[in-house]
Formats: C-alpha cells, structure tokens, sequence
C-alpha cells in the first residue's frame, strides 16, 4: 500500500526517530512501527514497514511490540495470514504482562485459532488481562459465563462481570445484561431494568436492543404499550438493515399501527426484509402480489 508523502518525512523530529531505530533504540523501533502503521511514514509499504520495525522491537522482548506484532499476522497486513505466527506473538508479550496481548491470546483459544480450542486457557488469560483492568477482556470473559463455556454455566458469574462492563458504555455488555433481565438469567426478571439496558445500547446503535425494544413498547411489556414508540425503534433498526425489525415495521405500516397506514410503505419494508433473507417476508411475497 503506497502512500503519499505527507511531509512527515522531512520533519526533523521523524528523521531523528528513524536515526534512533536503525541504531537499535527499542522504544524508537516501536515508535517507528506506529508511525508507519498510521501513516506517518515515507512513501513506502507501510504495513511492511511497520512490521519491520515491530520485528526489531519485538526480538528485543519489548512486550508491547510484541502485541502488536500479532495484529499483521494475524490480518496479514504487510505479511501473509498467519494466526500460529500471530499467536506465538501474542503468547511472547501475554507472558510478560501486556494486557491486549492476554486478551487476543484468549480470544484465539477460545476460538481455536492459531491454537487447538482450549477454554480454561482462555479463560486463564481472560482473567489475567482482567487483573489489569481491560475492559474488552471482562466482556469476554462475562460471554464465558454467559454459555458456560470453560467451566459451569454460572449465569449469576455472568450479570456481576456485564454490569462493569455495561456500566463504561460496552454496547455488547449492555444487550446481553438487557436480555439477562429480560429473561430471569442470572438475576430475577425485571422488564423495566431490561427495558434500561436496552435502551442504552440502542441509543448506541446496537440493532439487536434497538429491535427489543420496539417489541417491549410494541406489546407493553414493562412499559406501557406505545405502538408509535415500537415504530420509532423498529423503523431505527430497520434502517440499519435488521430484517426482523423491516418485516415488523412493514406490518405496522400495512395495518397502521403505529403509523398511518400506507400499503407501499408496508410493502417497500417487506421486499427489503425478503431481500435480507427474512423467512416470512420471502413468504409472504410467494403469495401475494405486490400493489
């Protein structure tokens, strides 16, 4: 990928850090690597040189090289895909305490990728980047919980770690602790906490609450029934391309419910949730001829 010379180049500040790494200056050889991973470079591969120079910090043990030495491999930016070369980065910096490492080192053994799937691994590193205070690696780690996976299903295990998350704005930590009121898991069911995390993450752009929460105001649940409300937050997701909330918002157009009625509308939803697939939708358009 070739950029334009940006003017970096010629900065005096650039050329001194650039002196400073081909003299084998750790920090400067990282330092180097960000600026060609961001564009602060000459005109060259940028993402060649950026693992270039991340390969020099890295050979030295410098953790956070080491971490970020794992991204290209493992999206193969600057070199070719490869997620056992990436883990073995991630593996290198996660011993030494560099906490995003931790966390991708979970992730890939949670996945089973660059490694055999091993969840008590996962959730080994899982908590040590937790320890340190990631918040990405408590949302993985509530997920765990959440399934099972890796140890008992705890779902109580689970509504403790997504309410810390929740709490700092993790849109994801927010859906899934709606859902976990919403259904009684893990806590007692409470529609008006639901409806309160939903919210949140709708308000985020999370499609998925944006779509409950149309359906909570759609029927009354937990909240007094408000059709123009549900309307508001389907025709939201809708637009995102969410199916089910395309098909829904078709049905409130077609019957007015929600909103005047208007049967090109309706069927303008429909055709966009058939074309996502929606099963009802696709049906629907077997049967019926459009106006």
């Amino acid at each position: 990928m070739k950029q334009e010379k940006n003017g970096v180049e010629g900065n005096a500040k650039f050329e001194r850090l650039k002196m400073a790494a081909e003299q084998g200056q750790i920090e400067a050889q990282y330092n180097l690597g960000v600026a060609y991973m961001f564009g602060d470079g000459p005109p060259v591969d940028t993402d060649e040189a950026d693992v270039q120079y991340y390969q020099k910090a890295a050979s030295l043990n410098l953790a956070k090289a080491q971490g970020n030495l794992g991204l290209p491999y493992e999206f193969g930016q600057g070199v070719p895909k490869d997620k056992v070369e990436a883990v073995k980065w991630y593996k290198k910096a996660a011993k030494l305490g560099h906490a995003e490492a931790q966390c991708q080192l979970g992730v890939a053994y949670f996945n089973g990728e660059g490694v055999p799937a091993d969840l008590a691994k996962a959730i080994k590193w899982f908590k040590k980047a937790v320890d340190q205070g990631l918040v990405g690696a408590r949302y993985h780690l509530a997920v765990a919980y959440y399934h099972g996976q890796g140890f008992p299903e705890d779902k109580a295990k689970t509504v403790k770690w997504l309410h810390k998350v929740a709490n700092l704005g993790l849109v994801e930590a927010q859906f899934y602790l709606g859902v976990s009121y919403d259904c009684g898991l893990g806590v007692a069911e409470n529609k008006a906490k639901a409806i309160k995390w939903f919210k949140k993450a709708a308000v985020q752009g999370d499609t998925f609450s944006q779509f409950n929460l149309a359906e909570h105001y759609y029927y009354g649940k937990g909240v007094p029934e408000n059709k123009v409300e549900a309307v508001k937050w389907y025709k939201r997701a809708a637009n995102l391309g969410f199916p089910k909330a395309q098909f829904a918002l078709g049905l409130c157009y077609f019957n007015g419910l929600g909103a005047r009625e208007n049967k090109a509308k309706a069927f303008k939803w429909f055709k966009k949730a058939a074309d996502e697939g929606h099963y009802d939708a696709k049906l629907l358009f077997r049967f019926v001829s459009v106006p």
